[in-house]
């Protein structure tokens, strides 16, 4: 690859990154909507799902400093999440991956909680996958995101 493409290269990425982050709000922890702050418990403590832990481990969280850590949070159009995904997990296009991936067993109900991302990740999603195959399945339009903010 020469100098010209690698430009190019970083900057179809960075403009990616660009488009995703102009969806997204930057707020603290205590203000997220419950469903964000559950996401983010789940998480931070892998296997709770029982709706009284988390709010548990949210009212706990909320005692302390970390309840004014910074996230971005927002809906954002599933085929941006789905370039970038593509991209970053070197296929050639997402249907082949999605289909690869396989799950169709899991399904959330009306459930839509946030998937977590991290832009310095080189996977992006860092929780939610399952999640997010399933949006995929469903037809969602936009799907919502939280995101970790580097301060």
């Amino acid at each position: 690859m020469n100098l010209q493409e690698t430009i190019r290269k970083v900057l179809r990425e960075e403009n990616n990154i660009l488009k995703i982050s102009s969806y997204l709000d930057v707020e603290p922890f205590y203000k997220l909507p419950y469903t964000y702050k559950k996401s983010l418990m789940i998480f931070r403590n892998e296997g709770v799902v029982n709706d009284e832990d988390i709010k548990e481990l949210i009212t706990d969280e909320l005692k302390t400093i970390l309840k004014y850590k910074s996230f971005y949070i927002g809906d954002v159009p599933v085929d941006l999440i789905k370039e970038e995904v593509t991209k970053r997990l070197d296929w050639d296009n997402f249907e082949d991956y999605h289909k690869w991936y396989g799950d169709e067993k899991t399904n959330h109900g009306d459930s839509v909680l946030p998937i977590i991302i991290d832009f310095d990740d080189e996977e992006l999603i860092i929780d939610g996958w399952h999640r997010f195959h399933s949006y995929v399945r469903k037809g969602l339009n936009k799907i919502p995101v939280l995101g970790v903010y580097k301060d």
